[in-house]
């Protein structure tokens, strides 16, 4: 398993009247940081705690780095070139 790369301070879900929410502090300077994907956008993950931590967070926040199978063949050096059916 990967190592993950944990971003900002924490997580924490809040009730509303409307539903639960979750309040995220992230550090500018981690976001800045982390890989674009081919779209433009910066991939990440909220992940529940087993456990509140001393400071009330219940989410932490990680890197996404799944890479699909077909995001893999996209991006691959293939040197063959496509036949085309007519």
């Amino acid at each position: 398993m990967a190592e993950k790369n944990y971003i900002g301070w924490g997580a924490k879900e809040i009730q509303t009247q409307y539903g639960s929410m979750i309040n995220l502090n992230l550090k500018q300077a981690d976001l800045k940081n982390l890989p674009l994907d081919n779209y433009g956008n910066i991939k990440l993950t909220v992940l529940k705690r087993r456990e509140e931590s001393q400071y009330g967070d219940t989410h932490y926040v990680v890197e996404n780095t799944f890479v699909s199978k077909s995001s893999e063949a996209d991006n691959a050096d293939d040197d063959t070139e496509e036949e085309w059916a007519d």
